[in-house]
């Protein structure tokens, strides 16, 4: 998912590295500035690379001055966020969620409550109400106790 190098990247320093987390890291790497030669800190910092890819919180672990790798402690926020993308994408969501929560504000990432009267006030008969669901929203209850008490059964 990551771009593409004319380098292929130098052996990975253990066998617990993933070889596209190996690859990853080593082009982040390539864009210089504060992630030039991350990829050669592991070796030398392999216990604590190895604490945040094994936690069930590597972020936590990645910004952790006392469990996580010195050269990922010492960048922005933001620049972590690349780091875990790299060594842990399926941790990148929960991590991205609690950063937007940390620099915006916790009403950026909480979904107001779904208001149906003003919803169904907003309606006509040519506007009508359309559900977007996601998995798992099942609007079905809220809207027939709505229309019981509208009595519109």
């Amino acid at each position: 998912t990551g771009g593409v190098s004319m380098e292929d990247p130098p052996a990975k320093p253990a066998d617990w590295i993933e070889p596209q987390a190996w690859s990853e890291l080593f082009r982040l790497s390539l864009v210089g500035g504060p992630f030039a030669g991350i990829h050669k800190t592991i070796k030398d910092e392999l216990p604590r690379w190895r604490a945040a890819y094994d936690s069930s919180t590597p972020m936590a672990v990645l910004s952790d001055a006392e469990q996580g790798p010195k050269v990922v402690v010492a960048l922005t926020p933001f620049q972590r966020l690349l780091v875990l993308r790299c060594l842990r994408p399926d941790r990148l969501i929960p991590a991205v969620h609690n950063y937007v929560a940390e620099e915006l504000g916790e009403k950026f990432v909480t979904p107001p409550p779904f208001d149906l009267t003003g919803s169904y006030s907003d309606s006509t008969s040519t506007t009508p109400l359309i559900f977007v669901l996601s998995p798992g929203a099942d609007p079905f209850q809220a809207l027939n106790k709505f229309a019981t008490e509208r009595a519109k059964d």
